[in-house]
């Protein structure tokens, strides 16, 4: 999506949280580092105060920055979501199942079990 007219380029805060974001994922900004400050951004991006504080909300409505009045914004630990945590048991339970099927196979190729039980 766009915003700009025409619709050919994201908005400016956008492109701020995009660049932010990405130095959060890929690990060049970790859970307690303070970010860049907002007149640093304003001059990297070309943009008004409004635009970077725009950008910084974005980052801390996922949740992945948070500010402190008078010393920046900072990583924030990032916790998992009930929804990743519900996928993950989900997982380990098919994980358990495979492994008791792979057992039973084993067990009926070595004619240890009749494929009707044990």
């Amino acid at each position: 999506m766009t915003d700009s007219p025409g619709g050919r380029f994201p908005a400016k805060y956008r492109e701020i949280a995009d660049y932010l974001r990405a130095q959060i994922e890929e690990g060049r900004l970790k859970p307690g580092d303070q970010m860049e400050g907002q007149a640093a951004l304003m001059e990297r991006f070309g943009v008004a105060m409004a635009t970077v504080v725009r950008g910084l909300d974005e980052l801390r409505k996922e949740g992945l920055v948070a500010t402190k009045p008078g010393l920046g914004t900072f990583v924030v630990e990032q916790k998992p979501s009930a929804e990743f945590l519900a996928v993950m048991k989900r997982l380990d339970e098919m994980g358990d199942e495979v492994r008791r099927l792979r057992e039973k196979v084993e067990r009926l190729e070595a004619g240890q079990e009749s494929p009707t039980g044990p």
